[in-house]
């Protein structure tokens, strides 16, 4: 499973760098994703199409947090982050971490962190009723959310009635784990 980094303001990794789970030291995107969910203020937001295989991979790790017992800082946004809208302003959380699948042309199950401005909406596969930048402006300006940060994963098939591929999956389960861990050790500290 490899990373790729676009939140260029707060970390030194330049765009379109490939990172490696696997790596002995864990990579600068797996901190700042860690960073990201540590903060208080952060509530994460996960949507997609179930129907779609892999375009499910965001409410499949969604709902694997829940499970987990984390449904206080989730959001399954399964009727699109737009039919969520007063879900999310209940939360109040001033920083969004959206988990969505995307098209990005990378390896299935890479991820890509970026911040929602930078985000081509063609790369988005979740069909927004709305699109994303918009989406974006109104959270902030109604409900002074400050930051939404788009954690993608890299699909290998949409087709309607598939379920999500091995490698996308994998990914899902990791990150959900990666989740869980940062904030366990965070309510022990």
């Amino acid at each position: 499973m490899k990373y790729r980094e676009e939140i260029n303001s707060k970390t030194r990794i330049k765009e379109g760098s490939m990172l490696s789970l696997e790596e002995d030291k864990m990579s600068e995107t797996l901190r700042e994703i860690q960073k990201i969910v540590k903060d208080p203020e952060t509530i994460i937001v996960c949507t997609g199409n179930i129907l779609r295989g892999d375009d499910g991979v965001g409410i499949y790790i969604g709902r694997k947090l829940k499970e987990l017992g984390l449904g206080g800082k989730v959001i399954v946004a399964e009727g699109g982050i737009e039919a969520s809208i007063g879900e999310i302003r209940r939360a109040q959380g001033k920083r969004i971490l959206l988990i969505d699948a995307v098209q990005a042309n990378l390896k299935p199950g890479d991820i890509i962190l970026t911040k929602v401005e930078s985000i081509k909406e063609t790369h988005l596969l979740t069909t927004h009723r709305i699109p994303i930048r918009i989406i974006a402006e109104i959270l902030k300006q109604l409900y002074k959310v400050k930051e939404i940060i788009v954690l993608g994963i890299q699909v290998e098939k949409i087709q309607l009635g598939e379920e999500i591929s091995r490698e996308v999956r994998e990914t899902a389960d990791k990150i959900v784990e990666i989740i869980l861990e940062t904030l366990r050790k965070g309510r022990e500290e």
